[in-house]
């Protein structure tokens, strides 16, 4: 959450200090390894589903989705225990990123 609100705030002073003479690009690079389903059951696909939203929709989804927030999935599984964005936080987040970097080691 903290490492969200402060790549939103540092692309937000960026876009509004530097930019304009700079005309530079600013990124966030998120790290998720794949994950395939064990078995072809409903079960396990949907575990392999919630892996990859937990570790890559938790960072990207804020940034690259319509919202500024976390996916909905992500809200269902953690409830209560995920901290809420304010509207304002929402609004740094959402296309804070001049392109999409993935570090991606391996999958299994």
């Amino acid at each position: 959450h903290n490492v969200l609100n402060a790549h939103a705030a540092a692309v937000d002073l960026y876009r509004r200090k530097f930019k304009p003479t700079q005309n530079g690009k600013i990124s966030i690079t998120v790290n998720s390894d794949w994950r395939e389903p064990m078995f072809n059951t409903m079960e396990d696909i949907a575990t392999a589903d919630r892996a990859q939203i937990v570790r890559l929709g938790w960072f990207a989804e804020p940034i690259f989705g319509t919202c500024g927030d976390y996916p909905p999935e992500l809200k269902i599984l953690l409830g209560d225990k995920l901290p809420k964005f304010t509207h304002q936080q929402k609004q740094l987040l959402k296309g804070s990123s001049d392109f999409f970097g993935l570090n991606h080691y391996g999958g299994a």
